[in-house]
């Protein structure tokens, strides 16, 4: 029965595990926290993009229209309206407003995954103001305003 000399083990103390899946819990919460933050941003950019594309092609509608349809405009700078996709000026009833292509109740809204209202105002120096509104993804509510001017 020889018996050598005995070798030594050293395991990890308790000590030492639980400090390790302390730093590796702190470190993957971080990049959760930093991931959550980020797709919140992308979504909040993508919504302003496609509400800024929205009051885009309004002013284009805006532009083609002939000048004997301008004068159906509300005079008004406390009035909104809209333009539908058949080129028709339609009054809104209020600041909020449902696509070009569709019109009910007093709004004018686009849905694209989201329901964006929109409205067209004109303002104190004679020029048009174009707003989008929305109800974020985020629960916060969005608006995008463009000011046009016809020279």
């Amino acid at each position: 029965m020889g018996s050598g000399p005995m070798k030594s083990s050293r395991g990890d103390t308790i000590i030492e595990v639980l400090l390790s899946i302390a730093i590796i819990s702190g470190v993957l919460g971080m990049s959760y926290a930093v991931m959550n933050r980020n797709m919140v941003t992308i979504q909040d950019n993508s919504e302003r993009t496609v509400a800024s594309k929205i009051i885009q092609g309004d002013i284009e509608l805006f532009r083609r229209l002939s000048f004997s349809s301008l004068s159906s405009i509300p005079a008004s700078t406390d009035s909104n309206f809209c333009i539908d996709a058949t080129m028709t000026i339609r009054s809104v009833s209020n600041a909020t407003v449902l696509t070009s292509t569709s019109y009910a109740g007093g709004k004018c809204v686009d849905s694209r995954g989201t329901d964006y209202y929109k409205s067209i105002k004109r303002s104190a120096d004679g020029g048009y103001v174009f707003t989008v509104q929305w109800n974020s993804m985020t629960g916060n509510k969005g608006r995008v305003i463009m000011g046009y001017r016809i020279n």
